[in-house]
């Protein structure tokens, strides 16, 4: 249904300062009855500030003073799985490409303010990280509770999930996951709601931290979802996929998280072959 025009006297000036407002000022306007106009009785100075002015500027933070931002990085590509990756099986390593994709992130986050530069303990992270703290002369501080979510807690030696649990069973929780985007549904390693609150408290940790600043977490996909989905009471563990490299910008302030931007990409889809998931 189309939005019905506004017409000429449905809307008079703006309260703009409701103490001085009685509730009798305000009256229905006839020709809309959804609205509300002030009387011409109002005592309102006409020339004070409206208090709506700057109202979505405060409420997103965008103009609030003493906010600070935060930039959820995921790591740039890391080498693919192997059963005989030795050392690196379950950490591994970036791959060209990642060390690519790394630098810029790093160039494409050059000229914000930023102030300290997180990663998670797994070298991907670690790896991607470095050339971003390099870029703004700071050290990477490396938190261990952002890892990844544990996949293979729980089985045995270095064995993998095909090689403990039956196929059918594994077949039936995949699809349980595929569905629900749940990490319960798996029948081995860490929860959803275990992860978001490893995840959450680390990340809050380090905000209260930096108040009024700008600060880079480089970690996970999985870790970036359980923080956005707690934030957002989004019930799934993972509903977007970041690509390799891509930002992820929140403001806060105080109790207050607003979600500015997800997935950015630009300075990865630029370049021939740098845009991964």
């Amino acid at each position: 249904m189309a939005a019905e025009p506004v017409r000429p006297g449905t809307y008079g000036v703006s309260v703009t300062n409701p103490e001085l407002a009685s509730p009798d000022a305000y009256r229905r306007d006839a020709a809309s009855p959804d609205a509300y106009r002030p009387d011409a009785t109002s005592p309102l100075p006409p020339t004070a500030p409206s208090p709506v002015a700057d109202m979505l500027g405060r409420a997103m933070l965008t103009d609030e003073p003493g906010s600070g931002t935060l930039l959820l990085v995921r790591h740039a590509q890391q080498e693919p799985w192997h059963p005989r990756s030795g050392p690196d099986r379950r950490d591994p390593s970036l791959t060209e490409v990642g060390r690519r994709q790394a630098e810029a992130t790093a160039a494409y986050l050059g000229s914000e303010p930023i102030a300290a530069v997180y990663s998670s303990s797994m070298r991907r992270a670690a790896q991607t990280a470095r050339p971003v703290a390099a870029r703004h002369d700071l050290a990477v501080q490396v938190l261990t509770d952002l890892h990844e979510i544990e996949m293979r807690r729980g089985l045995p030696g270095d064995r993998m999930p095909h090689e403990v649990f039956e196929h059918d069973l594994l077949v039936e929780a995949v699809e349980r996951f595929c569905d629900t985007r749940r990490w319960e549904e798996l029948p081995f390693g860490e929860d959803g709601d275990e992860l978001r609150r490893r995840v959450s408290d680390r990340i809050e940790a380090v905000l209260a931290g930096h108040p009024a600043e700008t600060v880079v977490v480089v970690c996970h996909g999985g870790v970036i979802n359980a923080y956005l989905a707690q934030l957002l009471g989004i019930d799934a563990d993972m509903w977007f996929r970041p690509a390799h490299g891509s930002v992820n910008r929140l403001r806060f302030n105080g109790a207050r998280r607003v979600l500015h931007r997800i997935n950015e990409i630009d300075h990865l889809a630029a370049v021939d072959g740098l845009l991964t998931t």
